[in-house]
């Protein structure tokens, strides 16, 4: 797998781990991240990016590391109407795993994107 630290409009800090500081996000996930934010037109906050296997959320993942730990997944921290628009482009680009997290206060609302396999493509509300 190739992976990078960091993009045009992402940066090492955002990308990284926040349990072991490290960084290896998917280039492929990257390159539709960075395409996503071209088209989007603005800054999207990222809540969440890489998770090192180490990482509690994903020791308990009963499979391994989730898309977070393979560096294929960011979390967008977003709501109301751009949260609409950005689903709209995420699936234009290619994401094809989509979590809606919508509800209780405005700062903590955020999307979920990934490039997992398309034959397990999904969409969720957490």
């Amino acid at each position: 797998m190739n992976t990078i630290e960091s993009s045009p409009h992402f940066s090492r800090e955002e990308l990284a781990c926040s349990f072991t500081n490290n960084c290896a996000m998917d280039l492929e996930m990257m390159e539709k991240l960075e395409a996503l934010r071209e088209e989007f037109g603005q800054p999207m906050r990222l809540s969440s990016a890489y998770r090192d296997p180490s990482h509690p959320r994903e020791r308990t993942k009963p499979n391994g590391p989730g898309y977070h730990g393979q560096g294929k997944a960011v979390d967008v921290l977003i709501y109301g109407a751009d949260a609409i628009r950005l689903l709209k482009l995420a699936i234009k680009h290619g994401f094809n795993g989509l979590g809606i997290n919508q509800r209780n206060d405005f700062s903590q609302r955020f999307i979920h994107l990934d490039t997992r396999k398309p034959e397990k493509s999904a969409i969720w509300s957490y």
